[in-house]
């Protein structure tokens, strides 16, 4: 055994099989978020196991070079890393008639519009789930492993409706506190 790679690190919405095509092996990626499934060739002199959550590497025969063993361990681990999560944005959407619903890989709002805006995003890269918050209120929270297209994201949602002044109608971050003016009076 040369390598154990853990996987419970990574987006727990995928399954992993092996298979044989062509007498050629095949790591099997299958994601059940989106029902896609990505191949990963084998070389002949290398054998991995799945025990539990671990994939574990080692190699069949010794003479071969232990650099193409590391870089093939490289290799997958960067493939892995692309389903991994880091960093999370929550988003509160506040106000009467003010919703939002997640359809395959589009976000649709109705923000008291006469029409509804959809947003289209890609479930390869982002993991997004909906809370109701309070009376009136909707968390939307967005996991992905890019702060980059993460803030992307956030802020072209929060561009639909910013939230007002005086009552924090509209779409805010939930980690950011804001001061909130006094209401004039005559």
């Amino acid at each position: 055994m040369l390598k154990v790679i853990n996987l419970t690190k990574y987006l727990v919405h995928f399954s992993l099989q092996f298979v044989v095509i062509l007498n050629k092996k095949f790591l099997v990626l299958n994601l059940f978020k989106n029902n896609l499934k990505y191949y990963i060739q084998i070389p002949e002199y290398i054998e991995i196991k799945k025990f539990h959550l671990n994939l574990i590497i080692s190699r069949n025969n010794i003479e071969k070079n232990f650099q193409e063993l590391k870089n093939f361990e490289n290799s997958l681990l960067i493939f892995f890393n692309n389903f991994r999560i880091q960093t999370k944005k929550s988003l509160l959407i506040n106000g009467l008639g003010l919703k939002v619903s997640i359809k395959n890989n589009v976000l649709i709002f109705k923000l008291g519009y006469s029409n509804e805006i959809t947003l289209l995003f890609d479930c390869f890269k982002f993991l997004i789930n909906l809370k109701k918050y309070g009376l009136k209120g909707m968390l939307l929270n967005i996991y992905t492993f890019n702060k980059v297209i993460l803030g992307n994201l956030a802020e072209k949602i929060y561009k639909l409706k910013k939230a007002d002044q005086y009552k924090l109608r509209g779409i805010s971050n939930k980690d950011k506190v804001y001061v909130l003016k006094l209401i004039k009076k005559k």
